[in-house]
């Protein structure tokens, strides 16, 4: 896949929960002007999305850029959530992934300890795959994290997990196949997969 050389605006809204609006950032702008627009999108924006290729050679540039990108986005809006996919983690063993995860997020944290502290709470970290469904689960987080109801939407879950004896819930969007809720019973990946298998 080529990389991305321009801001590409894509809107979803298969739902009254899922209303997004995802911008496609390069990750070299160019221009003053593309800077100075992308402090404004950033001020505006309720989480933003870094991805970072595990296969890539260039680590350390993009450790870089990501808190730089960071402090940006923070500086701009103090209430936006950060969310790092460490991608293409199919490459990786489930020991190497969790050894990527926390070795990558002790560099970043140990950054952004010198510059800003404050915005480390702001940043959670996920390893993804398109060929599996952590890409789909990861972004279901993201999609929770903005969801204003979700506290209500989990005790409903956790009312129609008791009065009908089940095991599990989740409150899926069908069309983009992320699930917006679930109850509070403890959440194992493999219940995710087969929720979003049967809706397929």
């Amino acid at each position: 896949m080529a990389a991305t050389e321009s801001v590409h605006k894509h809107e979803v809204g298969n739902s009254a929960f899922v209303q997004l609006q995802i911008l496609d950032i390069p990750g070299k702008l160019g221009s003053v002007e593309a800077e100075e627009n992308l402090d404004s999108v950033m001020k505006g924006c309720s989480a933003l999305i870094f991805v970072i290729d595990v296969t890539s050679e260039n680590t350390d540039e993009a450790l870089s850029r990501l808190k730089d990108t960071i402090l940006r986005a923070y500086n701009a809006n103090t209430n936006i959530f950060i969310e790092v996919f460490i991608h293409k983690a199919d490459a990786l063993t489930e020991e190497q992934r969790r050894y990527c995860q926390s070795e990558l997020q002790e560099r970043v944290d140990d950054e952004l300890r010198e510059s800003n502290d404050k915005v480390i709470n702001r940043i959670s970290y996920r390893t993804t795959s398109i060929f599996d469904h952590s890409v789909f689960e990861a972004f279901s987080l993201v999609v929770q994290r903005l969801v204003s109801e979700l506290g209500a939407l989990e005790s409903m879950l956790d009312l129609l997990v008791n009065r009908c004896i089940m095991e599990k819930a989740f409150l899926f969007d069908e069309v983009s196949k992320l699930y917006i809720a679930t109850d509070s019973t403890p959440y194992h990946p493999q219940d995710f997969e087969l929720c979003s298998d049967l809706i397929e």
